[in-house]
């Protein structure tokens, strides 16, 4: 029954505003269109609770700053000394490569990890925004950002060091 009313009933938004020539007939009716109101509005807050995007938007901005800061880094000091240093982490350059694989791979991978351990620590938010934020990074920028070094086997470790 309830469902050949809920074809009737105006959306969720418009119960508050008047309806013309609407009135309620019997109790079940206003009790149906009070519950439909009272979880649309807990759906919402719910849903926002537990993806606030705009946390999720500063541990994103966070994570870029500490990207970009660590990718300063490493070029003043592949410039200035010839081998990368970022913050305390010391990423190696060693222009041959190790285990045939390019050392601009090698230090990218341990930029990664290190922008996902200082985010874990430094951010003020839960960890499940931490992680949603993180994940959401790992999948939809490093992908653009490089494919050939952060492949779906690289991206999977991220993502597995990152749950």
């Amino acid at each position: 029954m309830t469902n050949s009313f809920s074809r009737l009933l105006p959306a969720p938004h418009d119960i508050m505003a008047a309806q013309p020539g609407e009135e309620l007939t019997d109790l079940t009716q206003a009790k149906d269109l009070i519950s439909r109101l009272r979880s649309s509005i807990t759906c919402r807050a719910r849903t926002e609770f537990f993806h606030p995007k705009s946390k999720i938007q500063s541990v994103l901005l966070l994570t870029h700053t500490v990207w970009s800061k660590m990718e300063q880094e490493i070029l003043d000091n592949l410039i200035t000394y010839g081998r990368a240093n970022a913050t305390h982490w010391c990423l190696c350059h060693n222009p041959a490569g190790v285990n045939g694989e390019s050392d601009k791979a090698c230090i990218h991978r341990k930029k990664a990890r290190f922008t996902i351990a200082q985010i874990m620590v430094k951010s003020k938010y839960s960890i499940d925004i931490k992680e949603e934020a993180l994940l959401l990074w790992i999948n939809k920028f490093l992908p653009k950002y490089n494919k050939y070094i952060f492949h779906e086997g690289e991206l999977q470790k991220l993502r597995d060091w990152v749950s």
